[in-house]
């Protein structure tokens, strides 16, 4: 009867620690640190960014050509599509781009388009390439 109680507790404890239910996380996740350049120009600078598991993304950028820092919010989702603003300070201008992203076979976060559209009745477009830190 002892030991019947004992392996009751060990399948008890054994069945609580098979938890299922948890969400698979996006390769997209994580802190991902690289470059960006325009496509038809010289412009050019960097990425320092975090992606959450929820899609949002926070970070930082470089301008080269302006010398300016910014900040870069934004969502991805899980199939890649990347929706960004580039905010850089005063007086405080804002560039939308988006764009669909992929995981390289090198395990780089790249696009070839992230596409920005701008007053002038045009398309900037850039590419990314970003390593996992």
């Amino acid at each position: 009867m002892v030991r019947l109680a004992i392996v009751g507790i060990v399948v008890c404890i054994a069945l609580l620690g098979c938890g299922g239910g948890g969400s698979v996380q996006s390769p997209y996740t994580g802190h991902w640190i690289g470059t960006w350049a325009e496509n038809d120009n010289a412009w050019d600078g960097t990425f320092d960014l975090t992606i959450a598991d929820s899609g949002s993304i926070i970070g930082t950028t470089h301008d080269n050509l302006k010398k300016v820092d910014g900040t870069v919010t934004g969502t991805m989702t899980s199939a890649g599509l990347m929706s960004i603003t580039f905010i850089y300070p005063p007086p405080s201008i804002q560039y939308p781009a988006s764009g669909t992203v992929s995981i390289a076979t090198n395990g780089h976060l790249v696009c070839s388009e992230l596409n920005e559209p701008s007053g002038g009745g045009y398309t900037d477009s850039f590419n990314i390439n970003l390593t996992k830190h």
